[in-house]
């Protein structure tokens, strides 16, 4: 009993310093630019290790890359590694990164580094299709006029309402949730997670491996 006592109490220490150096980091911008898109045009995303949030509503596209840190050298220099680029061009507003195979840092260096984490935060036109892709991430999405394809390999779906032809929400592990989803398709997928959606209407196939489906029903066609 002893030792499984003193197990228990290890964990409880690692959670504990765990916690704590979160509480450290305090944010920093490592991006930050502003483009010139129009009304119906496309937001391409298909990053690694990163949260994405998209916020809606004026003129211009705009594109700010936040990091949360205790040693912002490090970010710095993990973010470089990242290869993160931004750009417009022919109505498409494209952000990537080119993560590499292998770091240069063992759990150990980068729990003791403090981590870092990011967050993309990129806003554009009300009116705008959207093509989101994560490896690792949240991704939230405000209201949106447009065809919206949402992926993330780990990581919850947030999309607060959109209307367009299709809406495309998968997530690998994750939960799922919608306000008001609007479209002659809509198709949402989670290998291990809870779905909620507060209306949705059109041709709706939601489905989880490993949990529950809410939905409130408008205009449903099949």
């Amino acid at each position: 009993m002893r030792t499984r006592f003193g197990a228990v109490i290890a964990a409880a220490l690692i959670l504990t310093a765990t916690a704590a150096q979160a509480q450290d980091r305090t944010r920093r911008t490592m991006y930050e630019r502003t483009f010139s898109v129009s009304s119906g045009g496309e937001l391409s995303v298909e990053v690694g290790d990163m949260d994405v949030r998209v916020v809606t509503g004026g003129s211009a596209g705009h594109v700010e890359v936040v990091a949360w840190a205790r040693d912002h050298a490090f970010a710095q220099d993990v973010f470089d590694r990242m290869r993160f680029s931004a750009t417009a061009s022919g109505g498409t507003l494209r952000i990537e990164t080119d993560e590499p195979d292998s770091w240069p840092w063992d759990r150990q260096e980068w729990r003791d580094r403090g981590g870092a984490a990011y967050e993309a935060i990129i806003t554009v036109p009300e009116s705008f299709d959207l093509d989101l892709r994560t490896g690792d991430g949240d991704v939230i999405v405000e209201s949106v006029e447009g065809s919206v394809e949402i992926v993330t390999g780990d990581g919850d779906v947030s999309l607060n309402a959109a209307s367009g032809t299709d809406i495309t929400l998968r997530t690998g592990d994750g939960d799922i949730a919608g306000g008001r989803l609007d479209a002659a398709r809509v198709t949402i997928r989670t290998g291990d997670g809870d779905v909620r959606v507060a209306d949705v209407s059109g041709e709706v196939d939601a489905s989880t491996g490993d949990g529950d489906v809410s939905l409130g029903i408008g205009r449903f066609e099949g």
